[in-house]
């Protein structure tokens, strides 16, 4: 509790086994609050890359989570932007849809999906 668990979820949620236990501090995303393995478990994505990602990224966990291509059902979130940019303006969590050559260069244009990160158009 010392963590920032509420007593119920302290009492009631124990992991699957205790090997997978995190350190009990609780991360907020999608207006729930768990602790990491927990919503590793959840999104079926391994901890330790989503921990990754969040620290290589600066990315929040629900902007990870989203990178991944996984929301809980019933999520209110913003749809999926679809951009197309050129290779300099990849941002951390964008997920490549398409590789297209720029017509009027020798770019490389990918069409990406950005969900809950700030979208910088060029």
């Amino acid at each position: 509790m010392r963590d920032g668990w509420n007593p119920e979820q302290a009492i009631t949620h124990e992991p699957d086994s205790r090997s997978t236990l995190g350190n009990g501090v609780p991360c907020a995303a999608f207006g729930h609050r768990m602790g990491l393995e927990d919503w590793a478990r959840l999104a079926q994505v391994p901890a330790e890359l989503i921990r990754q990602r969040m620290d290589s990224y600066g990315l929040t966990l629900e902007a990870t989570l989203c990178s991944f291509g996984w929301v809980p059902h019933g999520a209110d979130i913003a749809e999926p932007d679809l951009l197309q940019i050129r290779a300099d303006a990849l941002q951390p969590g964008d997920t490549i849809v398409a590789i297209a050559q720029d017509s009027n260069s020798s770019h490389l244009c990918f069409t990406v999906r950005r969900i809950g990160i700030p979208a910088n158009n060029p």
